[in-house]
């Protein structure tokens, strides 16, 4: 049998292999991802979600003034006591 001629990936499913197939938005356009096992599919969705995760948290500073909290953060540094000094025993 040919296969059919096109420029996308073709990869075969045998016997009793899942098909997974993984939505995700990129760059405003919906991309399906699929996996032929559970480990590879869970390892992507992982990965996926620790990137989100901190992509959410490098957001959630932007609505922070950046010489209004370095100010803060040097009142605090002078408002706090410096830790003592000790001394090794030799």
């Amino acid at each position: 049998m040919s296969q059919p001629t096109t420029n996308q990936p073709i990869f075969t499913i045998r016997g009793k292999e899942p098909l997974i197939a993984i939505l995700v938005e990129e760059h405003g356009e919906t991309v399906t991802y699929y996996f032929n096992s559970y480990k590879e599919a869970d390892t992507f969705t992982k990965k996926r979600n620790s990137i989100q995760k901190a992509i959410e948290t490098a957001g959630a500073w932007k609505d922070i003034d950046f010489n209004e909290m370095l100010d803060e953060l040097d009142q605090i540094r002078h408002q706090s006591k410096p830790t003592p000094l000790f001394e090794i025993d030799k």
